[in-house]
């Protein structure tokens, strides 16, 4: 929505400077005249100087032309103007002209609507700059003196519209869709069941009728975060079932257990298994119910009693990919279609209902009266799909609907004598709205993708859609080319019946921060998703449709970093809808947050991690498209649906201005009073502060950990009191209220006493108040190396890093790399060159952090991204030039101490200053006292002093076998002598010599693979690691690989890769490499200097 709002005045510095750039010249030159006149310094320039200066404001505008209609080349001028911003700016203004429908009678532009898209990443990505979106109207002449009296005398915020010299500023809030009307003569039927009362009916199903659950039973519920899972929850408690449940969020997991479960574990791994077996013993469950259609519930199956059940509650359309097997032929197998019973059984659905109505209206159970109601009323009806729907977002357009006209969806809404289009529709998401449409009335559908050919998993979802009665045509479509377009419209009219819609789910993902986004890598991700979707718009505007479906992605709304290109051509979906509806046509742009169980976030375990650590909850396919539906219904012509933790999003991007979101952010009035507690407790006396300080931490623990107060004495130690993950996560929020200051969860795990963990209370709240002015002074020494090296627990020889300097919020050093094993051809090692960014990306978070003394960074998760063949060319078989130095550089751009994150954007430069490589890496943030008391055992002298280094050595792998087509190799126990300087005294085998083995057992599977000597050499081209555990010396470590898929040429392949110690997982990689048969085994080594980068090349070979 845009409010009308009133300006904030701003004084204007005296020195203040103003630049202003970009194609809409004649709009430039009136607005800087308007700013001279008030007083300011004010210039059109063709380009930016080689480094503005920390006064200087700029200005960047682009005209729409005819001649780029999807605004991809303004989006390339805008992101070359970000790029080109060496220096310090004050702040970059982007202007542009009707990218938003802020009055009813605007009529949007969706080319400038992408370029919105790249500005809100670029608040996330660079905040330092300071990024504002000012739109105006397609015609702005009569705003230019308002816009510069804005800028010049304003404190705007960070997305502002001005139409009419009124100014307007942004809102995303909660949309609620508006109740179905009844009419007179039509008499009034039940209404469908809400998606809680679906859920409750499901769960009692399931427990009563399916496992027929006793009371004393102990049953582990998988998935247990989602409506469904908690519906499971509570009736089985209701039934004194004993419930472990798991849910990949913390707060999911602390209602899990004032619900009722006794148990309540993560399952982001598969650690839960051990902890249920180590906690009630093996073979201690009498059900497994698997909610979400996990296949990690099979890794529970262990914990069954003989004759156990492993109960599958998914929707029959996406089945869960169960096989026991042999081995577990006691366990009974059983897959739930609930819709099919609700139809087939209809008595036995009405007793089941007047079970679960009697229960609730007693109270017993944790169902709102609405639910119940709803459960109350007439049950003739069809049973209703049984997924949660989320909420929907706010509508990123007008805050005024348009009245538009939309079909009455009460029933099914898509026609059976019609055809509905779906480009990008053998894909994940594009194949599950396939069968969605099919589910809610469509009988003929054609499912566009750029080969046009199914993978055997969609063809075998195709037949069932075809055994239901569908017809469904797979056709090939570039959907960037018109003729393509033509042809497949042809082929409709004359073979099909008439078209009835469109799904635009087609897309290209190329993720890249804004300063490496090249040309062709952003016109990779806008031709498909933007260009494809204008195409359909012009061809088929002349058609009645009933639906022209544009999936669009949150990243346009809250500017999701690396994904600038992806953000814009999103960003101008939603300016396309809006602008369809301002026509009369109908349209809708979804902006869809993370999809669980189909697409991108399904196959890559590590972005679901990612996200959920940002706040981006995963949703499954089906509750996103019954959130559709509803949408659909609405009259509006762009919404959000996504499962958003605000709060925790808002914290991620800690320096990003967020007034756009404050009518969803809970925790302003939280974060005002933790202030308000630490300036009173900073204004004490310190042996007040600390007396102060142990009486609040010793109520927190009493209170959470359940004992007596007064029986606490500073020595009692918080394990001893039976402090485990979940209380921690509790204490950790109890002790943040109590006394303002963020203790990770990590921290109070590591134990310690009650006056110890006060200890460290008050010297976190000292640190919060000196930090910053100390981090940085202490950066400012002579000596940057043994600055770092004591503030971060690494050593040499691991630390390899020299010339340290610092250059705003970037931390630079050199690094000499051990060249790349005989395996691997490139001039720089994907091991080698991940070492060195992770080792300058843990001196870069290590400013941000204000824990006193040394701190442990382990990696969490690592993204390794070569730059594209535009600015980088592959190295070709026939040579490489081998760099023997290299410069890296990386800055820390989030920092979140509660939550023991940090995560660093790194960069690697060749001597003669061409960006090579990106990394962007999570880390564990560990005190040093608390990694030490979490790991004490694993505590052994190592001999970093010796001055040998193992990382010179060249991989040798041990023999390799194959089985299935799983490679996997034996390395071993690990030797502290393997880990020297890394954690010194608790040796931990790094992650940069598990790429080192995991990068050598990719060669050799593809080498076996394509049946190739020893000639065959792999270069990484892209690369995906995730942690899960520490391989400690006297670990046995064993790694496995297996190919994921391959081009047809054989050229071209992704390899998974475990690394496993026992039945541990200690990390996971994905490596995607290009194979190349080597002519020449020369290699050509090239040196740099520092000083001189024209010197780079000096010709030694090896």
């Amino acid at each position: 929505a845009w409010l009308a709002s009133e300006p904030r005045p701003r004084t204007p510095t005296a020195d203040e400077e103003w630049l202003l750039v970009g194609s809409a010249a004649s709009f430039s030159d009136r607005l800087a005249r308007e700013l001279v006149r008030l007083g300011a310094r004010a210039e059109v320039v063709s380009e930016l100087p080689a480094a503005p200066g920390p006064n200087v404001r700029l200005v960047f505008a682009a005209a729409p032309t005819a001649a780029d209609p999807t605004g991809i080349s303004a989006v390339q001028d805008l992101v070359r103007t970000i790029q080109s911003l060496v220096g310090e700016p004050r702040a970059l203004y982007v202007v542009t002209f009707g990218a938003q429908r802020v009055l009813a009678e605007d009529r949007p532009v969706p080319a400038q609507s992408a370029l919105s898209g790249v500005g809100r990443v670029l608040m996330t990505e660079r905040p330092e700059l300071e990024c504002h979106i000012v739109d105006l109207s397609r015609a702005p002449e009569q705003d230019v003196a308002f816009v510069a009296e804005l800028l010049h005398g304003a404190d705007l915020e960070e997305e502002i519209a001005v139409r009419a010299r009124g100014l307007h500023v942004r809102r995303l809030e909660r949309w609620a869709p508006p109740a179905a009307p009844t009419t007179r003569d039509t008499a009034p039927t039940a209404p469908e069941p809400s998606a809680r009362a679906t859920a409750y009916l499901r769960a009692w199903h399931a427990i009563t009728r399916v496992a027929q659950l006793r009371a004393g039973a102990c049953i582990l519920v998988h998935g247990a975060g989602t409506e469904l899972g908690r519906a499971c929850v509570d009736v089985a408690r209701l039934h004194g079932v004993r419930v472990v449940a798991t849910a990949g969020d913390a707060v999911d997991r602390e209602a899990l257990l004032e619900l009722g479960a006794e148990l309540a574990l993560s399952d982001e791994t598969l650690d839960f298994v051990d902890d249920v077996e180590h906690t009630l013993g093996r073979s201690s469950l009498d059900a497994v119910l698997a909610v979400t259609g996990d296949s990690a519930a099979l890794a529970a199956v262990g914990l069954l009693k003989p004759h156990g059940r492993l109960v599958s509650l998914c929707p029959p359309e996406h089945p869960a990919r169960f096989s026991l097997g042999a081995a577990t032929c006691a366990i009974a197998l059983m897959v739930i279609d609930f819709e099919r019973f609700t139809k087939s059984e209809p008595d036995e659905f009405e007793r089941l209902r007047r079970e679960l109505l009697v229960a609730a209206e007693g109270g017993a159970l944790r169902l709102s009266t609405a639910a119940a109601n709803e459960l109350a009323a007439s049950p003739e009806r069809e049973a209703p799909n049984a997924q949660p729907a989320p909420a929907a977002g706010s509508e990123p357009g007008a805050a005024a609907s348009d009245s538009t006209a939309t079909p009455d969806f009460g029933g099914r809404p898509f026609a059976e004598n019609r055809t509905y289009l779906v480009t990008g529709g053998l894909g994940g998401f594009g194949l599950a709205t396939a069968e969605w449409l099919v589910e809610r009335g469509a009988r003929t559908l054609v499912l566009a993708s750029r080969r046009g050919t199914p993978d055997d998993d969609a063809r075998a979802r195709i037949e069932r859609l075809r055994a239901a009665g569908a017809r469904v045509e797979c056709r090939a479509l570039d959907v960037t080319d018109a003729g393509s377009i033509d042809a497949l419209l042809a082929f409709v009219a004359a073979e099909l019946p008439p078209l009835g819609g469109i799904v635009h789910s087609a897309m290209v993902l190329d993720d890249r921060a804004i300063a490496r986004l090249s040309d062709g890598a952003l016109e990779r991700v806008m031709l498909p998703k933007a260009f494809g979707a204008f195409l359909l718009h012009e061809k088929t505007k002349h058609l009645d449709l009933d639906c022209f479906v544009l999936y669009s992605s949150i990243s346009a709304q809250i500017g999701n970093p690396n994904q600038a290109a992806y953000a814009a051509a999103n960003a101008f979906l939603d300016g396309l809808a809006t602008l369809r509806r301002s026509e009369g046509r109908r349209a809708l742009s979804v902006s869809w947050g993370a999809i669980a169980d189909v697409g991108v976030v399904a196959r890559h375990a590590a972005t679901k991690t990612h996200l959920r650590s940002l706040g981006i909850r995963p949703m499954p396919a089906r509750a996103a498209l019954g959130a559709l539906e509803t949408a659909l219904a609405s009259d509006r012509a762009a919404l959000c649906v996504a499962d958003m933790d605000w709060d925790r999003w808002v914290q991620s991007f800690p320096a990003t201005p967020w007034n756009r979101l404050e009518p969803l952010v809970t925790r302003a009035a939280e974060s005002e009073a933790r202030t308000g507690i630490r300036d009173e407790l900073l204004a004490l006396e310190a042996e007040a502060r600390a007396e102060r300080v142990r009486a609040l931490t010793c109520s927190a623990v009493a209170t959470v950990l359940k004992v007596d107060e007064s029986r606490l004495t500073g020595s009692t130690s918080l394990q001893a009191l039976g402090l485990d993950s979940l209380m921690a996560v509790e204490l950790q929020n109890a002790l943040e209220k109590a006394v303002g200051v963020a203790v990770p969860s990590i921290e109070l795990l590591a134990g310690g006493s009650v006056d110890e963990l006060s200890a460290r209370i008050v010297q976190r709240l000292l640190a919060s108040t000196t930090n910053s002015a100390t981090a940085e002074q202490k950066s400012d020494a002579v000596d940057l190396e043994a600055h770092f090296l004591a503030r971060i627990c690494v050593s040499r020889p691991y630390f390899d890093l020299f010339d340290v300097s610092l250059d705003g919020d970037w931390v630079e050093a050199w690094a000499h790399p051990v060249p790349p094993n005989e395996t691997e051809l490139d001039r720089v090692s994907c091991a080698e060159g991940a070492r060195h960014l992770a080792l300058v990306g843990s001196c870069a978070v290590s400013r941000r952090c204000p824990v006193p003394g040394k701190v442990y960074y382990p990696v969490r998760t690592a993204e390794y991204q070569p730059i594209g063949s535009e600015e980088a060319p592959l190295p070709r078989p026939h040579g490489v030039e081998v760099l023997d130095k290299v410069r890296v550089r990386a800055r820390c751009v989030e920092f979140d101490l509660r939550n023991s994150r940090a995560v660093a954007e790194t960069e690697l430069w060749t001597p003669d200053g061409t960006l090579l490589r990106a990394l962007r890496v999570e880390y564990h943030v560990i005190p040093e006292q608390a990694f030490k008391s979490l790991f004490r055992r694993h505590a052994r002298d190592t001999a970093e002093d010796t001055g040998e280094n193992p990382y010179l050595d060249p991989v040798s792998l041990p023999e390799v076998t194959e089985k299935h087509g799983v490679y996997s190799v034996d390395l071993g126990r690990v030797e502290p002598s393997q880990c020297l300087g890394h954690f010194r005294g608790y040796p931990a085998l790094p992650v940069s010599i598990m790429t080192r083995q995991a990068t050598a057992l990719v060669a050799e599977a593809a080498r076996r693979r394509r049946r190739l000597g020893q000639k065959l050499r792999v270069t990484v081209l892209t690369g995906r690691a995730e942690t899960y555990s520490f391989a400690f010396a006297g670990d046995r470590v064993t790694l496995h690989a297996r190919c994921l898929s391959s081009r047809d040429d054989g050229t071209r392949a992704l390899f998974a890769c475990d690394v496993r110690s026992g039945e541990r997982r200690v990390a996971t990689f994905e490596l995607e490499v290009l194979e190349q048969l080597a002519r020449d085994s020369g290699i050509q080594l090239v040196a740099g200097q520092q000083d001189s980068p024209a010197k780079a090349k000096l010709g030694r070979t090896g």
